[in-house]
């Protein structure tokens, strides 16, 4: 994930997060790990852990932004998630939380689909024809 430049820690608030997904034939999770960035209170696990996963099978590419767990609570109390997909076409659908959205940029000559307006948690299900 990507969230906004700064010139020092905690300059901005890390309510805008992209995440770029690039299909494969493995699925893959990862989690995303945030402390204060200046304590030692990590050692002592204080910190906060966001699962994301992405799988794809034949003509769907999921994608799993989870609810951030943990101890550690000076996160935002909303987040909104940019995700962007690389695909080799433009998709036929895209549904997030089950419902289909419209908002949805594809760029053909960059092989990217842009979902932006993501909430956390979410599911994005992006449907290929």
């Amino acid at each position: 994930p990507f969230g906004p430049v700064m010139q020092f820690r905690r300059e901005h608030a890390m309510v805008e997060l992209e995440l770029y997904a690039f299909p494969g034939d493995e699925p893959s999770d990862f989690a995303l790990y945030e402390d204060d960035g200046v304590s030692f209170e990590h050692e002592h696990g204080i910190f906060a852990e966001t699962h994301i996963s992405c799988s794809c099978s034949r003509n769907v590419m999921e994608i799993r932004i989870g609810t951030p767990t943990g101890p550690y609570t000076d996160l935002p109390a909303e987040r909104t998630w940019t995700v962007v997909a690389a695909l080799d076409q433009e998709p036929a659908t895209v549904t997030v939380n089950g419902l289909d959205v419209s908002g949805w940029v594809w760029d053909p000559d960059r092989g990217e689909l842009r979902i932006p307006g993501c909430g956390s948690p979410c599911e994005v299900c992006i449907a290929l024809s």
